[in-house]
């Protein structure tokens, strides 16, 4: 049997502006906080530095654990992965250092296309990931640590 998937991503603000790793698909444009999957035998502060430097070129220092987010794909209509695909997604408050000079990383994932510095309240009028994350930065929704299948 397939576990889940753990992945850890990045809140980034400045300037009250969230960063945002850009992708495209057959529907156009989506956007997600920098992060990803952790690999076996690596810490999640490990695993947070490394994604955050591949895909945004950035060194980041790592604050508190903000949400905990599960995607199980075969609960999600619009969802174009496996249905067996589940995945637990943690996601850290963190703050850039001084000397980041963030741009498109070395190792950006596939299909990346970019990276954007976005509003919170502009993350809903966006194709943003996960949604809830969007509506509580806007302060339309409550806030809470565990997110749930959202």
């Amino acid at each position: 049997m397939k576990g889940p998937r753990v992945s850890a991503r990045a809140l980034i603000m400045r300037d009250d502006r969230v960063l945002v790793s850009c992708y495209v698909d057959d529907r156009g444009p989506w956007f997600v906080l920098p992060g990803g999957g952790q690999r076996n035998g690596e810490t999640l502060e490990a695993c947070l530095v490394r994604e955050v430097r591949e895909e945004a070129r950035g060194e980041i220092s790592i604050g508190r654990l903000r949400w905990v987010r599960e995607f199980i794909s075969e609960n999600h209509a619009s969802s174009t992965l496996p249905p067996d695909f589940h995945q637990v997604e943690l996601i850290f408050e963190c703050q850039l250092i001084e000397d980041s000079n963030v741009g498109m990383g070395a190792v950006p994932d596939v299909g990346q296309t970019g990276l954007a510095w976005h509003k919170p309240s502009e993350l809903q009028d966006i194709r943003f990931y996960p949604e809830v994350v969007a509506d509580i930065l806007a302060g339309t929704a409550k806030d809470c640590v565990y997110l749930g299948d959202a």
